[in-house]
């Protein structure tokens, strides 16, 4: 699975997730298919749970993790085999550090200043929310990686990936706690599917 292209739905879990509950929700997640998992940083052993699902997932689901780029965090990023990190801003420290260790940067990019400045320091990734940065982006970076930051009731999918996105950063809680069914999880991962990736 290329990191630079088809990336689909990435779903957000909380890092704090209950390693119990961890194999059911990426069975769950594999199932659907939810192309992508991102965990966050705040709180809980979220690099055990990054590293389990890594093994769980194999190839057929990129796992990254999302938080403010520190060298900790980077370094037990991808120590967890995490593919990815998204943060909430660019920073050049982390971008570098990505690189030693072989992890795609994705900054949240606001505006066209901040998308410049990004791909002019080497970024060829990002995650957007704004129709016109996707077609910014891609004059300045064809092959770049970007994700739209969206939600379930957005209905510009399709613009977006006729644009040149990737895919989709879903905002939306998918996860909702371990009294949810996972057939609740596999059906709302399907219906984001369906709104963003078909036409």
């Amino acid at each position: 699975m290329s990191l630079l292209v088809d990336w689909g739905v990435v779903a957000t879990l909380p890092g704090d997730l209950p390693l119990d509950d961890i194999l059911q929700v990426g069975d769950a997640l594999l199932a659907a298919p939810a192309d992508g998992v991102l965990f966050t940083t705040d709180g809980g052993d979220w690099a055990t749970a990054v590293s389990d699902l890594v093994q769980r997932a194999k190839t057929h689901m990129r796992v990254g993790v999302s938080g403010r780029g520190t060298p900790a965090t980077i370094r037990l990023a991808a120590e967890a085999g995490a593919q990815f990190l998204v943060t909430p801003v660019f920073d050049l420290a982390a971008l570098t550090a990505c690189r030693h260790h072989n992890l795609l940067y994705l900054p949240y990019l606001s505006d066209e200043a901040e998308l410049q400045e990004a791909f002019l320091d080497g970024a060829a990734a990002g995650v957007v929310a704004d129709l016109a940065l996707v077609q910014r982006a891609k004059q300045l970076e064809e092959n770049g990686v970007l994700l739209v930051a969206g939600k379930a009731s957005d209905t510009a999918g399709s613009d977006f990936l006729q644009a040149g996105a990737s895919g989709l950063r879903l905002s939306d809680a998918l996860f909702t706690g371990p009294e949810q069914k996972m057939a609740d999880l596999i059906t709302r991962v399907r219906t984001f599917r369906q709104q963003w990736l078909e036409p």
